[in-house]
């Protein structure tokens, strides 16, 4: 890999006096202040995971993984870029949550010239029973987000705020859809609505006696 070896990658380094434009950050040699890129090293394409085990999995999978540029950035993102079968990919380690996901788009945005495709892709679970475990989700509705209302949290007994779909890029998804299809059979895909959460415990229901949550309603209330 063509900065350092998987797992073994240097930290970049943004130092403070380097920044140009407080408003979107951004060091000497142009590197965004989180991901840490520049243009050049982001593909158009991107696969987005959170555990950074499973994009080192991935990335195996390129065509020369021993020439695969490896970007580990001070905040917790890897990048790593390839081709697949001729194609230029990236796969970038984005950890958790919506907040990491908006530094990637927002950021590999900036960097990347021309249309960019990005997919997420990771583990869910399901409060539908007649859905397997190992089925493969696929959101072709789109996504809820669900949030924590605290400014109800003195008055009511339901403190969440869930989103109205905000929809996928249709041609993009069942481009997805159908080459999963494809490999695993129609029987294996599930195609539906996903929900996020600003908390993996009590934006997804689960219960913690040790915290004021009040989400008892709250799969009653998504289903």
């Amino acid at each position: 890999m063509t900065e350092a070896a998987a797992g073994a990658a240097p930290v970049s380094s943004l130092q403070s006096h380097n920044f140009h434009d407080a408003n979107f950050p951004t060091d000497a040699e142009g590197r965004v202040y989180h991901v840490g890129v520049k243009k050049g090293e982001v593909a158009n394409r991107i696969l987005s995971v959170g555990s950074e085990a499973r994009a080192a999995v991935i990335a195996s999978f390129l065509d020369s993984p021993e020439k695969t540029f490896v970007k580990r950035s001070s905040r917790g993102f890897v990048t790593y870029t390839g081709t697949r079968n001729g194609v230029p990919v990236s796969i970038i380690v984005t950890g958790m949550g919506v907040s990491m996901i908006d530094f990637v788009v927002r950021e590999c945005r900036a960097v990347v010239s021309g249309p960019l495709a990005i997919v997420r892709y990771g583990t869910c679970g399901t409060p539908v029973p007649t859905v397997p475990v190992g089925a493969i989700a696929v959101a072709s509705a789109g996504s809820v987000m669900i949030n924590t209302d605290f400014d109800a949290h003195d008055s009511t007994d339901f403190m969440y705020r869930i989103s109205k779909p905000i929809t996928p890029d249709a041609e993009l998804s069942e481009l997805v859809a159908s080459r999963l299809v494809g490999a695993f059979g129609e029987e294996r895909i599930v195609r539906g609505l996903n929900a996020t959460g600003d908390s993996f415990y009590s934006s997804q229901g689960r219960h913690d006696d040790s915290s004021d949550d009040r989400n008892d309603r709250l799969m009653d209330t998504l289903v």
